[in-house]
């Protein structure tokens, strides 16, 4: 599977060592791409963004990419995104708590352009190697849920 990055968030003063230890990789199949970007690079990731530095979130880091490759009828998914948290409760549990409002309608538009369902997987992380600030997950392990 090629992607292709488009959006990266994470907490202030993030170590990748401590803070990225499992990753929820979800692959996106929807309908219209473009749609679907512009609800989480000018909807989602600010509202993350603002969670993490409320301490409201126990999301560590997040990034969205596109699938390059492949286009295929048996792999419909377009895009895929990575939630990052420190330890498995937190990556198994809630990302936000109870005080986190999105409002009447939030998802609406976003679940309308879902073509299929989701496709999502917990992965433990290995090793995060870091070149020019740009994270890059070398080795994970599937987890059982």
């Amino acid at each position: 599977i090629y992607l292709r990055k488009m959006n990266w968030i994470e907490i202030d003063n993030v170590n990748p060592d401590k803070d990225f230890k499992y990753v929820h990789l979800v692959y996106h199949n929807t309908i219209n791409v473009g749609k679907h970007f512009e609800f989480e690079n000018n909807t989602w990731a600010p509202l993350v963004k603002k969670a993490m530095d409320k301490g409201v979130t126990t999301m560590k880091g997040w990034e969205n990419y596109i699938v390059v490759s492949p286009v295929d009828k048996d792999f419909p998914y377009s895009s895929a995104s990575f939630d990052f948290y420190s330890n498995m409760h937190d990556a198994l549990s809630e990302s936000f708590s109870d005080n986190m409002e999105f409002g009447e309608g939030f998802f609406d538009k976003l679940n309308a352009n879902y073509a299929g369902p989701k496709n999502s997987h917990l992965y433990r992380i290995l090793k995060v190697v870091r070149a020019k600030d740009e994270p890059q997950i070398i080795e994970i392990e599937e987890e059982d849920e």
